[in-house]
């Protein structure tokens, strides 16, 4: 009887695989609460004290619009430790957000802007991968003009993962997700109205991953921009699918298995003595 219980139980398991992997799905903010506080995001604005800044965060629409509110525009060749815009949101800290995608609606309505979401990122050493809107005229960086691409970032040494030719421009409104399940990368962008992709553009397995961290969101002024320019892109509805990493359903799998094995072994056993 033990023996019939265990492996009806792992065949439970073995049968509702799929919705485990599928894990669960966590609103994190649609705004429509217009709350100026942001509550559950903590904001970190490097453009403060600078002519362009300082950075607003405005979600008065009912979507958060993320921009440079100062007088100035940022001059060509300003690094973006004094122009970055960052929101993580506090809950991430949980090891349950270091397994997933992670979902937004984004736009920007300026040329030379940078709109980007973020997994497992570290702002502290600058690490993390961030799936990018570059929206910029041809000029210094060719290769990521007026594209989606996704950088890895270590210690704050950059290294693009993915250039995906895929154009975006200023006005155009689109879903991205970024995902990150072990040492598994995904990327996906489809434009509103458009059918989603059934696979993601991008699937990569990262031979030295990142493993945890927050997630977020960016606007910035585009590295390398030629002309002076701001910051100005608008978020909405996020949502995070949480997954378990494929080891930890592989050890339940083998566990399963193993005290399947071993209830009749149990049984004789006892029966010997």
């Amino acid at each position: 009887m033990k023996k019939a219980i265990l492996c009806l139980a792992t065949a439970g398991l073995l049968a509702g695989m799929p919705v485990c992997l599928q894990g669960q799905v966590i609103p994190i903010d649609d705004f429509d609460h217009m709350n100026p506080a942001l509550p559950g995001w903590t904001l970190a604005d490097l453009s403060a004290g600078q002519p362009w800044g300082p950075g607003d965060y405005d979600p008065s629409s009912g979507a958060l619009r993320v921009y440079h509110s100062g007088s100035e525009l940022v001059p060509p060749g300003t690094p973006f430790a004094t122009t970055a815009m960052f929101g993580l949101w506090n809950a991430s800290t949980d090891p349950l957000y270091s397994n997933g995608y992670l979902r937004a609606k984004i736009r920007t309505d300026e040329q030379q802007n940078s709109t980007s979401i973020l997994l497992r990122a570290d702002l502290a050493t600058v690490t993390g991968y961030l799936l990018f809107g570059f929206a910029k005229p041809p000029g210094q960086m060719p290769e990521l003009d007026g594209m989606f691409f996704m950088s890895k970032f270590v210690n704050g040494v950059e290294t693009n993962i993915w250039l995906s030719g895929i154009e975006y421009l200023p006005g155009e409104d689109w879903n991205v997700e970024l995902g990150a399940i072990g040492p598994r990368i995904t990327g996906k962008v489809w434009k509103m109205g458009e059918m989603e992709p059934a696979l993601p553009q991008f699937d990569w397995i990262d031979p030295d991953p990142i493993l945890s961290g927050m997630l977020g969101f960016s606007s910035d002024k585009a590295l390398g921009n030629t002309i002076p320019a701001r910051a100005d892109a608008t978020f909405d509805d996020f949502v995070f699918f949480a997954v378990p990493e494929p080891a930890t359903v592989l050890l339940l799998l083998v566990g399963f298995a193993f005290a399947c094995m071993r209830g009749p072994m149990s049984h004789r056993n006892q029966q010997s003595l």
